[in-house]
């Protein structure tokens, strides 16, 4: 999250989500480096957020924090945005990489940076994959009742197809297959999404209409409650309360080249 070279203090976060259904917990490892993949880094600490109540892959909010004070000392934390618990590390310096060390560790990252670009590449595409097939198998369990059996038949035979498409390195057959059952998905989806928000735009007339009624609540029967002539009088109506806008912080994203650290526990 914070690059090297970066000016201290400083301090960023990032929101990361759980990967399987009622995780309980989740694994944070503090990685000093610059290659794509956490193996070919340096592990600085390791620690667990416990306590994630059941839910839906995807749905946990998880806010991984990085800090460093002016003494090049790392704070990281993780918490659990939807019950607020929070747990963390501090990392200080130990035993310091010589110039030698770092130099090659920067080197080998330059020598890598396209072999490391197309890992990437090919993991976030199969993460990308299950991750589409995971949503669209819930999406028809939980509107079962509206799938045409024609429509079922050509989503399955697109999942099908993309999980045989995961079982290779191809990336561009990966990505085809996302794109084939998009393709698949679209009139099921849109038809979803429509009658949602129909269903929605009805629940706030009807709110409307109810905050409206009793706004205007006490008028005798025939009268407007007192109103004058040709005036509305005291009848109420609905009242809206203007939203706050809220602005991000933006934090200047500043890294540190660090030397090989030891973590303890906050």
């Amino acid at each position: 999250l914070i690059e090297r070279n970066s000016t201290i203090p400083t301090e960023k976060s990032q929101v990361f989500s759980t990967a399987a259904d009622n995780q309980p917990a989740v694994t944070i490892n503090v990685l000093q480096g610059e290659r794509a993949m956490a193996a070919d880094n340096i592990s600085l600490g390791m620690f667990h957020l416990t306590g994630i109540p059941p839910a839906p892959r995807n749905i946990p909010q998880i806010e991984v924090k990085f800090s460093i004070d002016a003494d090049g000392i790392v704070h990281v934390t993780a918490k659990d945005l939807g019950t607020g618990k929070e747990t963390g590390i501090t990392v200080t310096g130990s035993k310091g990489l010589t110039e030698e060390e770092i130099q090659e560790k920067i080197n080998n990252a330059e020598q890598f940076e396209e072999e490391d670009k197309k890992l990437k590449e090919k993991v976030e595409a199969k993460n990308n994959a299950e991750s589409m097939i995971y949503q669209t198998r819930k999406l028809m369990e939980d509107n079962k009742d509206k799938i045409q059996d024609n429509e079922r038949q050509e989503i399955e035979n697109a999942i099908n197809a993309l999980e045989e498409d995961l079982k290779t390195d191809d990336v561009s057959r990966i990505k085809l297959g996302i794109e084939n059952l998009q393709k698949s998905m679209y009139s099921f989806s849109q038809r979803i999404y429509q009658t949602q928000a129909q269903e929605q735009t009805y629940q706030q007339a009807a709110e409307q209409a109810q905050r409206a009624a009793s706004g205007m609540g006490g008028m005798p029967p025939g009268g407007m409650g007192g109103a004058p002539p040709g005036d509305m009088g005291g009848a109420g109506g609905a009242s809206y309360k203007a939203e706050e806008k809220k602005n991000d912080d933006k934090k200047k994203v500043v890294d540190v080249d660090w030397d090989e650290d030891e973590d303890e526990d906050e």
